[in-house]
Order: structure tokens, then sequence, then C-alpha cells
């Protein structure tokens, strides 16, 4: 997550294309390639950024594993964070990442 005050595009912008459901989710992809970009975090002031998409190498901490009772069988656990077997609530998310 970046806070929105934090985010600039510095290229692409005009190759977004987006998704929307009626319960308010939302995505931006890239409508050359269709790789997921930046997205607006509905009406708070951040913004969820793929960490493929970034350039430089940066620290990433895994805060919460979601969907485990759904993970491919393959799929080795990484203890890291708190595990849902399901999404948690947006007000449990938005503390898990300090916002």
């Amino acid at each position: 997550m970046a806070a929105e005050k934090d985010f600039i595009w510095l290229s692409g912008e005009s190759f977004l294309s987006s998704y929307s459901k009626s319960n308010g989710y939302s995505i931006n992809f890239c409508r050359h390639c269709g790789s997921p970009v930046p997205n607006k975090f509905r009406d708070y002031p951040l913004y969820s950024v793929p960490v493929g998409s970034l350039d430089d190498s940066v620290e990433v901490k895994v805060v919460t594993q979601i969907y485990m009772d759904s993970k491919a069988q393959w799929d080795k656990d990484n203890l890291a964070g708190q595990q849902f077997s399901e999404m948690p609530s947006l007000d449990e998310m938005l503390a898990l990442l300090h916002v």
C-alpha cells in the first residue's frame, strides 16, 4: 500500500483499463499486456501497488495471508503474517496494514 499523497505515476497511466463489480470492487490493468497496475483503494487515501510493478528493490513484509482454505496443495505455508481461511473484514485488513 502507498499513501495517495506519496504515489506518483511515472509512466503508462494512459494505458490503464478498469473492471468494476457492482459491490464496489474494481481493478486496473494494462490494456496492452494485462498486467496488474496500482489501484486506488476505494474511498481511502491509499493505492494498492503490485510489487511486481516496481522497478527498484524494496523490502516487503508479509502481514497476512488470505484464502488459506483454498490454496493449492503444492503451495508451501509461509508462516509470516496472520492467516485467514477467507477474506477478513475491511477493518481487520486495514488494521493489519496499519492504516
